[in-house]
């Protein structure tokens, strides 16, 4: 092999092997929107704004996976998830019309603050530490930290290898990010 043709195939390796990064909750609004109706919250009514936190908003998890392809990056950005969640046809048949607003302006009326202490996927599952907070003028009139598991999606990440990857993340963090609010929209009932 000549001097050039190992130079080609070393930089075809070397792409290989840093892969590409594909960010999995660029449209988790749209993967929500489609799945609509799967889930029905209580009614609560305890705010009309939501907000997260700086460190909530700014959130990005990595992570590989030999089964869904080592050579790819795979990127959750936990802001996303909030934002998407916040607009969902069954997040807004439990609270109405929820109006994002920056974390200064969460002082007027009824603010749901989200504050992400722990997001991971690990053993193909999400695992979701949130503390939720809501606040009535500025002053903070409920706070719970929340935990929860994910449905697990071995069977279909390790059968459909990087093309089911996005599909399983969004399945199993929507079904922690779910058993949190179904928990929230119960301890919010009665909130004076």
């Amino acid at each position: 092999m000549s001097k050039a043709s190992n130079s080609l195939v070393a930089a075809a390796a070397v792409l290989v092997l840093q892969g590409c990064a594909h960010t999995l909750t660029a449209d988790y609004g749209q993967y929500l929107q489609n799945n609509a109706g799967r889930m029905t919250f209580d009614r609560a009514n305890v705010a009309t704004q939501y907000t997260m936190t700086p460190s909530t908003r700014a959130h990005r998890y990595e992570f590989r996976s030999v089964a869904a392809g080592a050579a790819n990056t795979w990127v959750v950005e936990f802001g996303q998830v909030i934002d998407g969640t916040m607009q969902s046809p069954d997040v807004r048949a439990a609270l109405g019309a929820m109006n994002p607003v920056g974390e200064s302006e969460g002082n007027q009326g009824g603010t749901i603050v989200f504050h992400l202490r722990r997001y991971a996927f690990e053993n193909f599952q999400a695992n979701v530490d949130l503390s939720i907070a809501v606040k009535r003028d500025g002053k903070e009139v409920f706070q719970k930290n929340y935990l929860a598991q994910g449905l697990s999606t071995s069977g279909r990440t390790i059968a459909g290898g990087a093309f089911a990857i996005k599909s399983a993340v969004q399945t199993s963090t929507k079904s922690a990010v779910d058993q949190i609010l179904t928990r929230f929209f119960q301890d919010v009932q009665g909130l004076k």
